[in-house]
């Protein structure tokens, strides 16, 4: 029998299986795509993978959140974080978003104003490639 500290409320912990990031170029862009569950055993590694995407140079980074069918608090965090970065070094980052699940998310989290949201990963691009980096989110006004 295992040691309950090898439990959270009777299931085993998990490495964040749920969760699958890749990354795609797509005209100037850098398209990175979710999928799955982004909650706190998942979010470090959509953390990681916004990061190294915003900070490798590309002018326009759209993170496409469409095959995401969780996005807990800890998520959204890393979210705004991306977006905070994103700005601080002049990179444009676009969310293409349009199921419920995210859209829901970000609506009762008041975050929705912080984010470019674009109905799809083509619109984002487009915006994006015409387009330049936002204002620092501590700089927008509401």
């Amino acid at each position: 029998m295992k040691a309950s500290s090898d439990k959270l409320y009777g299931t085993p912990y998990e490495s964040a299986p749920s969760l699958r990031v890749g990354a795609t170029r797509s005209g100037s862009a850098t398209v990175v795509t979710v999928a799955g569950e982004i909650d706190m055993y998942s979010a470090r590694e959509l953390e990681l993978a916004l990061t190294g995407h915003v900070s490798s140079g590309a002018g326009v980074v759209v993170v496409d959140l469409d095959g995401v069918s969780f996005l807990g608090s800890v998520g959204l965090a890393v979210l705004h974080q991306a977006a905070v970065g994103a700005a601080d070094q002049g990179v444009a980052l676009h969310l293409a978003v349009t199921t419920k699940v995210v859209t829901r998310a970000l609506d009762v989290s008041g975050l929705t104003q912080e984010f470019s949201l674009h109905r799809s990963v083509q619109e984002a691009v487009a915006h994006g490639d015409r387009g330049r980096a936002p204002l620092p989110v501590s700089e927008r006004r509401s």
